[in-house]
C-alpha cells in the first residue's frame, strides 16, 4: 500500500510540474506572439481601417467655401490612404497647367505639415502610409491630385 501511495504521489508531482511548466511556456509564447512585429503590423492595419470608417462616418466635411472632403479610403494592399475632395465653382479647364501646379504645391505643403504634426496621424506615419489627395471639379472630373510618400514626411 505504501508503495502505491509513493507511485501515485510521484505521478501527481510530475503532473503538477508538467502542468505548471506548460502554463508558463504557453503564457510566454502568447506574450511573444502578441508582441511580434507581425501582430503589431496587423493591429496597426486594423486601426487604419477603423480610422477610415470613422472619418467616412463624418463625411462630408466642408474645408472652405469651395472645397468639401467627400470620402476617405484606405487601400491596404498598396498601404495608401486616399482623401477625395469636391471643388465647387471650378472646372478642369478653368486653370492653366502652371496654375494647377502652383495650387498642388501649396496644397501639398499644407498637407505635409498636417501629416508631420497631427498627433492623430501617428499610426499612419508609423506604418509609412502613402497619402493621396484627389480633387474633383463640378463635373466630377479629376481637377488635380498628388501624393505624399513616407520619405517626404519622415524625418531622418
Amino acid at each position: 500500500m505504501n508503495r502505491y501511495l509513493k507511485i501515485i504521489g510521484g505521478i501527481f508531482l510530475v503532473y503538477i510540474i508538467v502542468f505548471s511548466c506548460n502554463k508558463l511556456i504557453s503564457s510566454k509564447l502568447e506574450a511573444d506572439i502578441n508582441d511580434s512585429l507581425y501582430m503589431q503590423h496587423e493591429n496597426a492595419k486594423s486601426e487604419l481601417r477603423i480610422a477610415t470608417n470613422i472619418i467616412n462616418s463624418e463625411m462630408p466635411v466642408k474645408v472652405d467655401d469651395q472645397t468639401t472632403v467627400v470620402k476617405a479610403e484606405y487601400q491596404e494592399n498598396e498601404n495608401k490612404f486616399i482623401l477625395y475632395y469636391q471643388v465647387t465653382g471650378l472646372k478642369k479647364g478653368d486653370k492653366t497647367t502652371e496654375e494647377i501646379n502652383s495650387i498642388i504645391e501649396s496644397l501639398k505643403s499644407s498637407q505635409l505639415d498636417n501629416v508631420r504634426n497631427n498627433p492623430n496621424n501617428k499610426t499612419f506615419v508609423k506604418e509609412r502610409v502613402t497619402f493621396e489627395y484627389i480633387y474633383k471639379d463640378v463635373n466630377d472630373s479629376v481637377f488635380c491630385s498628388y501624393q505624399i510618400v513616407p520619405n517626404e514626411y519622415i524625418s531622418k
